[in-house]
């Protein structure tokens, strides 16, 4: 792993959502020169404690150091940005209500 002045934060959900952290942490890998061997422990030094913490209950029994780069964005993404329920959405489609001045194609 090359060193490098470039500073990368810590995951913050007020800021931006996990997909783009993940897609800047990637070009992050690239401009430093990360091979896949170095991905695991780059990623965890990177996240930040809170995120850690979340993986390290997401990714029980195991302990995250053991995981793949891609188990890790894997687990973190599918509980960050869960699929939506099909029964929570057709409830909001059914009771979808046209707004007044709404034209009949937006609605």
């Amino acid at each position: 792993m090359g060193s490098s002045n470039i500073n990368f934060e810590f995951y913050d959900s007020s800021v931006e959502d996990w997909s783009s952290y993940v897609e800047r942490l990637e070009s992050y890998f690239v401009v430093n020169g990360i091979e896949d061997k170095m991905k695991v422990p780059a990623i965890l030094s990177l996240m930040g404690a809170t995120m850690y913490k979340l993986l390290k209950n997401l990714a029980t029994p195991n302990i995250p150091s053991k995981l793949t780069y891609q188990d890790i964005v894997k687990s973190l993404s599918e509980h960050l940005n869960p699929k939506p329920l099909e029964m929570t959405e057709r409830f909001r489609f059914y009771n979808r209500k046209q707004f007044e001045g709404e034209s009949i194609a937006n609605y």
